[in-house]
Order: C-alpha cells, then sequence, then structure tokens
C-alpha cells in the first residue's frame, strides 16, 4: 500500500471532476456495452464450433479436401482471433467499471485514483480484484488511510478546500502552476491545502 501511496496522484491534469451522476451514467454505459460484447463471444464460439465440425466433414469427404479445409482453417483462425481480441476488451471494461464503481461508491476522486487502481487490478473468476481484495473493499481500506485522504472527497478538505488543521494559523496558498509540478510536489500540496485549492492552480 505504500508504493500506492506514491503513484496515487500520477498523471493528474484535470479541471473538473466528474459527478455521481455522471459516473453513474458511464458505468450503465458501459455494463451494455459489456452485455453487447458477451453476446458476440456466444456467437462467435457457436460459430467456431459449427466450423470446426463442418471442417471435420470437409476431411471425411475428401473431395477437393485439401483446398476446402484451407479455406476453414483460415476462417477458422481468423474467427479464434477475433474472440481472443474481444475477450481481452471485455476484461478491459469489466476492470474498468469495477473500478469506476467502487471510486464513486467511496466518493473517490477519479483522476488521483484511476490510474493506479486500473494499473493494479486485475480480472479473476471471482470478479476484479486488487491483490486478494475487491476492488472495491481495496478502495474502503484506502478511504480509512490517511495518507490518502487527498483521493477522496471530503477528507481532510474544509471550506475553499484547505486542511482544517490550518484554521487559526491559516498559512497562505503558495500560487504554483500544476504542470510544472512533480509528482511529489502534488501529492504534498493537496494533502496540505486539499484538492479544491489544487484545482484553482493554474495549469501553466
Amino acid at each position: 500500500m505504500t508504493e500506492m501511496a506514491e503513484e496515487f496522484n500520477d498523471d493528474v491534469e484535470n479541471n473538473n471532476q466528474p459527478t455521481i451522476e455522471e459516473l453513474q451514467a458511464q458505468l450503465a454505459q458501459m455494463e451494455e456495452q459489456l452485455t453487447g460484447a458477451r453476446e458476440r463471444i456466444h456467437e462467435l464460439n457457436t460459430e467456431g464450433k459449427n466450423r470446426r465440425l463442418k471442417l471435420k466433414e470437409i476431411e471425411q469427404e475428401k473431395a477437393d479436401s485439401d483446398a476446402a479445409a484451407k479455406e476453414y482453417q483460415q476462417r477458422l483462425q481468423g474467427t479464434e482471433e477475433t474472440l481472443e481480441q474481444l475477450k481481452a476488451r471485455v476484461e478491459g471494461t469489466e476492470k474498468q467499471a469495477a473500478v469506476e464503481r467502487a471510486i464513486a461508491d467511496h466518493g473517490g476522486i477519479p483522476d488521483l485514483l484511476r490510474p493506479v487502481l486500473e494499473k493494479s487490478a486485475e480480472v479473476t473468476d471471482d470478479g476484479v480484484v486488487v491483490g486478494d481484495k475487491p476492488v472495491s473493499d481495496y478502495v474502503a481500506e484506502l478511504k480509512k488511510d490517511e495518507r490518502f485522504q487527498g483521493a477522496f472527497r471530503g477528507r481532510g478538505q474544509q471550506g475553499g478546500g484547505t486542511r482544517g488543521a490550518a484554521t487559526g494559523g491559516q498559512k497562505p496558498v503558495p500560487r504554483m502552476k500544476r504542470g510544472e509540478m512533480n509528482d511529489n510536489q502534488k501529492r504534498e500540496f493537496i494533502s496540505s491545502y486539499g484538492f479544491d485549492e489544487y484545482q484553482k492552480l493554474p495549469l501553466s
């Protein structure tokens, strides 16, 4: 989890965060795409089975078997390649949907959590996991970790996005440019002043 703490703010260069409603709409769209892809996989599996049966019939008949078998072998190879591509696409979409759902359910900031979670998550027979935990449970653990408080809405933020600890002796927010900040500077800024103040910084 220490490595996650070092990476969770990689490549954050956004101006506006999507709302929960927008995230839910995106999830619904991805789930619709998953349904269509699964149906297509079923069709390709059936098509591949039928072509294998046809190939056996051609070999048994021995009538122009060489030319006909070659043609069906090429078709079968194309079907299997397409099937593998679709399977990879479905797994990628399933992982993306699970990550987005976990972030939305726990009030996370997508651009801070998404890159690291998508890199760490894997699709298994039991679903999308990080290590041995479902991705949603993993995000729930991150939310409890003080090192990741800047990656969740409402954690370590108060008022205009500054941390509650700064109230009373509040130090001025440094005017920095997000495009010129390295990862450590981004993480330290969000931890000190909150994500809202980070968003107010100019890109360049």
